[in-house]
């Protein structure tokens, strides 16, 4: 702690502490002025402010300052003007926060060096992924067509029920990989003509869990996880793989649910013919709150009124 004078930046007193941690003595303090211990570089930037303004000059915030054995320091300042021994002055509190901030930039740098591992795990796990889904185009080639389809879907719906842009883009990106456990179901069930049977359908229903094991226990790729095992899960809680109801299912896998199935009723399938848009508005409107969450059946129908949805089509490549 210590006292200036406001007019010559002189010290007018000084603390033990600050003698002590300084290394300067009472006297070699009270014949400084502030300039003084600034690093040279630092003085032309501190008498440039100075002299620019038109109040007395004020020395709140972190500075670096220099010791008697020349070492710089990092200090956070707090002042206040007050009258001593008849002039106008400022009162110093100082505190050394050198060791402080020098954590904080190493935790800054391992926070950033952190960031990149985990976007690279999430692209190299993601993209991994992905290369496994265009897979099935080989058994199915409508399932390509349909991951792209249902991936653009997916971020207007997120956008239009008004989720931030960069949620959105994340569960557009998870989208993509929503169906890569079908790899592992037999390419002629994938492409059968007629009815399921019983034995058949359990097959494709274990699909969500055969693709959670694809994409890997990762944390930083939750979002995709939760895309891929609850992409099947119902809002009324009669879907699979358990049993999930309301908002318990994951917000990213409800979405991904909606584009999925409207992307599918307009779709030809080997089973079934396309159906017209209106035809896929009126059964997702049928199935909300059964099937479909509410809230992102209403940000369907916007798109719809809006004509969002014929653009999309028109600019897909529906077979």
């Amino acid at each position: 702690m210590w006292v200036y004078d406001l007019e010559t930046l002189r010290f007018l007193a000084v603390n033990e502490a600050a003698i002590r941690h300084y290394g300067y003595s009472r006297g070699e303090f009270l014949s400084m002025t502030i300039a003084e211990i600034r690093p040279p570089e630092d003085i032309a930037p501190l008498q440039a402010a100075i002299i620019m303004s038109d109040k007395p000059y004020q020395e709140s915030g972190i500075w670096r300052h220099l010791k008697h054995d020349e070492t710089t320091i990092d200090v956070e300042i707090t002042s206040h003007e007050l009258p001593f021994a008849g002039r106008a002055a400022r009162l110093v509190l100082a505190t050394d926060v050198t060791e402080r901030l020098a954590l904080e930039r190493v935790l800054q740098l391992r926070s950033e060096s952190l960031t990149k591992a985990t976007r690279r795990l999430q692209y190299i796990i993601v993209e991994g992924s992905t290369r496994l889904a265009r897979a099935c185009e080989h058994w199915d080639p409508m399932t390509g067509q349909h991951l792209e389809r249902v991936m653009t879907l997916t971020q207007l719906l997120a956008l239009e029920a008004g989720l931030p842009e960069p949620f959105a883009k994340e569960v557009s990106l998870a989208s993509i990989v929503h169906d890569v456990g079908k790899i592992t179901v037999p390419p002629h069930i994938l492409t059968k003509p007629g009815r399921l049977t019983d034995e058949e359908f359990a097959i494709i229903k274990r699909h969500p869990i055969t693709g959670l094991e694809i994409i890997a226990d990762a944390p930083e790729v939750k979002t995709t996880r939760d895309v891929v095992r609850h992409h099947h899960e119902n809002y009324d809680g009669t879907g699979y793989p358990d049993g999930l109801a309301g908002e318990k299912i994951p917000l990213a896998a409800r979405i991904v649910r909606v584009a999925d199935s409207f992307d599918a009723i307009v779709s030809e399938r080997p089973y079934k013919p396309a159906r017209s848009t209106s035809d896929a508005i009126r059964e997702i409107n049928r199935m909300s709150a059964k099937q479909f969450d509410p809230e992102i059946v209403r940000a369907l129908n916007r798109l719809f009124s809006e004509g969002k949805l014929a653009e999309l089509q028109r600019n897909s490549t529906l077979v």
